[in-house]
């Protein structure tokens, strides 16, 4: 009698379960000189401070300074942390776009945010391997004593929560291939990562429990920080999307959407803490990347996506014009934030004209250079390079202004007061003459000249490009046509 031939099913191995791109980085990370050498030396180093501190507490001739091996332990891990990580993330999509083998990754049809999260993914990883691996220290310094256990946690968490969105940012840029502004990041994100290294041991030297602390007596605080860290990760990691993604799809919708409830959760934190204003100043960093990501953006995107939608029987490229793709959409956007802003405004009474003066100043560098650029190149592609080369100029005519304001004998503050840039600065600088009524008058003006010309020139282009788009026969320019029915 014979029998059936069993069928047994493969055996898969662990890494089948998750994403092709995780795993592919992250064995190449650990295996990275970079990732080795730092978590050999953080292991050496800790060793050495912990034996140090061992030895000082057990003699009697030596004092034990709890607060230097607290400031400099933490010092130690955020390194890994907040530099080493964040510096490995900031080539993740780059070595890609130069070994050119994104177009291979997108014939596994995995689309760009996934391949994204799956680069960040793996970083965080490798970070929480270094958590991992300082545990064992964190124990024998309790143990020695003066150490709230707490507060060790909390620092971890922070320590954590700031590598993760530092990660994510860092692999957003990436996309940006740039060799000037991705200098310029470097330089910027080095400057103000050691400066806060290197003061974090100051602040240790208060003591045990002396740390600052985040949320109030109704835990607003926490609640706020952990709705707001996942929105601003899944911020970054759509930037870099979108940058590498091909223009039919829609990443301008995601993004924003994003931004919205993070403002929300803003506004939602304002109201029920009593109108305190950390929570809006908190988001308004990320909103003002999303708005000066979304008024740079062109508008090929949007007919490819009025067409997709017209041919699938719908009449409007989106429900909401200022969810579209492209800088017309994304004009509105950043009009419909400032708006929004302005209203918190109200409701505090202890703001007054400086505080107008400054959200119409922010609001006007972001769309009055936009307004230039697009009265010159409607339809251009490469209009976040010439906004950052505005933005230069700008600074640089502010430095100027600041030092005519020091030095001339005749006031010239009235001739720089109509750029937002060089009045911001000399706002900062109390630099500037007249009352706090007319700075606000003049913001208003140039918001409001900005967003005219940008509204009428936006609907113009929107209609041409709607039309070109249309009528190609490709997503892309110079697609070639189909070839005519022969009978």
């Amino acid at each position: 009698m014979s029998h059936p031939a069993s069928h047994t099913s493969p055996s898969r191995d662990a890494s089948d379960w998750f994403s092709p791109i995780l795993v592919k980085e992250l064995r190449q990370g650990t295996r990275s000189r970079a990732f080795v050498w730092s978590f050999l030396a953080l292991h050496t180093v800790l060793l050495l401070l912990i034996v140090a501190a061992l030895l000082s507490a057990a003699s009697p001739h030596t004092t034990y300074d709890q607060a230097f091996v607290t400031g400099f332990f933490w010092t130690l891990i955020g390194i890994p942390l907040l530099l080493v990580l964040p510096g490995a993330g900031f080539g993740a999509i780059k070595k890609e776009l130069d070994a050119k083998t994104l177009e291979l990754i997108f014939l596994t049809r995995m689309t760009t945010l996934k391949i994204v999260f799956g680069k960040w993914a793996a970083l965080i990883i490798q970070g929480l391997l270094f958590v991992a691996a300082i545990l064992p220290y964190m124990i024998l310094r309790y143990f020695l004593g003066g150490v709230n256990l707490v507060d060790e946690l909390q620092i971890l968490l922070f320590l954590l929560l700031g590598s993760f969105c530092l990660t994510a940012a860092a692999v957003g840029l990436s996309s940006i291939v740039s060799k000037a502004f991705r200098i310029g990041i470097i330089i910027a994100v080095l400057f103000v990562l050691l400066q806060g290294l290197f003061t974090s041991m100051a602040v240790f030297y208060g003591g045990p429990g002396s740390f600052m602390t985040i949320g109030t007596t109704d835990g607003w605080g926490w609640f706020f920080l952990f709705f707001t860290v996942p929105l601003i990760i899944y911020l970054m990691l759509e930037f870099g999307a979108g940058r590498i993604a091909p223009p039919a799809e829609n990443h301008a919708l995601r993004k924003r959407l994003a931004g919205l409830v993070l403002l929300a959760g803003g506004v939602l934190v304002f109201f029920a803490t009593g109108g305190t204003w950390w929570a809006p100043i908190a988001v308004a960093i990320p909103l003002l990347l999303v708005c000066v990501d979304a008024v740079n953006e062109n508008l090929r995107p949007y007919g490819i996506l009025f067409r997709s939608r017209r041919a699938r029987g719908k009449r409007s490229a989106a429900p909401i014009r200022f969810l579209a793709p492209g800088w017309a959409g994304g004009v509105m956007f950043a009009a419909l934030v400032t708006a929004i802003y302005i209203a918190l405004l109200q409701f505090d009474p202890a703001a007054g004209s400086t505080h107008y003066a400054v959200l119409l100043g922010i609001s006007g560098a972001v769309l009055f250079p936009v307004a230039l650029i697009r009265l010159v190149t409607p339809h251009g592609e490469r209009g976040f390079l010439y906004f950052l080369l505005f933005q230069v100029v700008m600074i640089g005519t502010g430095v100027c202004a600041m030092v005519f304001a020091e030095t001339a004998y005749v006031d010239l503050s009235g001739l720089f007061q109509w750029l937002p840039i060089p009045l911001l600065m000399l706002m900062m600088g109390d630099y500037l003459s007249g009352s706090a009524e007319s700075h606000v008058a003049t913001m208003a003006v140039i918001n409001g000249l900005a967003l005219f010309v940008l509204l009428a020139v936006g609907a113009r282009a929107t209609r041409q490009t709607v039309a070109e788009t249309s009528a190609s026969p490709g997503d892309f320019p110079g697609s070639p046509a189909p070839a005519p029915d022969t009978p």
